[in-house]
């Protein structure tokens, strides 16, 4: 028999009992049947087939039933970072943890007291060395794992994350637009349609407050909606209107131009000079080096800009996710 301490839990491995500083912790059976494959493989990164696999005993299990256990243990009131996602390739149990073994008896209190005092030591030291991982509100932590997800190229768990953060704050506007660009990269051009709306109707009464950057990204997005369903002149008529929102934002500005010059071409239509003119006054404002860093790390490789000067790789995860609506081009485009 063995039990295995993390944080400040102990965990028996054979009658799955959870216990955080003496107070048993409730687990279903399912979610103690995995948390006991990750804690006796620390480090491993497990595909969602093999986790499937090894608690459904079939790869063709239901990912949501997975997605919820998962969620289950990261609900756990632990100080520390317990599971990583690894966008697009699974999860790995990244906890300080430690193995009990018990030859007698009565030696496994004393024992796994003083295994459990050993990993919040270590932890506590670790704790020093490095950063505390990030453990906002529950609403927080689905955006960003909701980002995470779009970025590693799986938009229907990204939708499940973000359509939590959105319940659990109806007015982020962040939650709202990402959602939308999810449901997009699903193919649920109505839906994400339905999500945009609010954000770009100046007349409705709606406690959203969006600002001009986020009409500007909602007006970026329902233009390739248009696009989508072969609706250029609509397609075109929207990216004119992100454009109109805001010229401060100089990344975008370029990109949303490159989209509206594309498809000013596909559809004849003629330039409007008023919004050449707001894109020459956006590109002509200086702007310091690590901005122009950021931003060629964050534009489509499908889009050149020659006026930003090259830069290495620095962008952070969630703004890398982040710009595949407000920045990007997307692979439906």
């Amino acid at each position: 028999m063995s039990d295995y301490c993390f944080d400040d839990f102990r965990f028996n491995t054979k009658n799955h009992r959870l216990s955080k500083q003496g107070e048993l912790l409730p687990l279903r059976p399912k979610t103690a049947q995995l948390l006991a494959l990750f804690i006796q493989n620390p480090g491993r990164l497990f595909s969602k087939r093999e986790l499937i696999t090894e608690i459904w005993g079939s790869p063709n299990g239901e990912e949501q039933g997975l997605f919820q256990l998962i969620s289950e243990l990261r609900k756990l009131p632990a100080q520390y970072e317990l599971i990583r996602t690894q966008p697009n390739q699974g999860y790995c149990w990244v906890a300080n943890t430690r193995e009990v073994r018990h030859r007698r008896k009565y030696l496994w209190l004393s024992a796994a007291a003083a295994a459990c005092l050993l990993v919040g030591v270590v932890t506590a030291l670790n704790f020093a060395k490095q950063p505390e991982p990030f453990r906002g509100m529950p609403g927080l932590q689905a955006l960003s794992e909701g980002a995470l997800s779009l970025q590693g190229g799986n938009p229907k768990e990204a939708g499940e994350w973000l359509t939590f953060a959105l319940t659990e704050n109806p007015q982020s506007l962040e939650a709202r637009l990402l959602l939308a660009e999810s449901l997009y990269q699903q193919g649920r051009l109505v839906e994400a349609s339905d999500y945009l709306r609010p954000v770009l109707d100046d007349h409705a009464a709606s406690p959203l407050h969006p600002s001009s950057y986020d009409k500007m990204v909602a007006a970026e997005l329902m233009s390739r909606i248009y696009q989508q369903n072969g609706k250029l002149e609509q397609a075109l008529e929207f990216a004119r209107k992100g454009l109109h929102e805001n010229v401060q934002a100089q990344c975008t500005v370029a990109l949303l131009d490159d989209r509206i010059s594309y498809l000013e071409k596909v559809t004849g239509e003629a330039s409007d000079s008023s919004l050449s003119s707001a894109v020459e006054a956006s590109s002509k404002k200086t702007q310091d080096p690590e901005y122009n860093t950021y931003c060629n790390q964050l534009q489509p490789q499908s889009v050149i800009f020659d006026w930003l000067p090259l830069g290495h790789s620095a962008a952070k995860s969630f703004r890398r996710a982040l710009s595949q609506l407000s920045l990007g081009v997307s692979s439906h485009s």
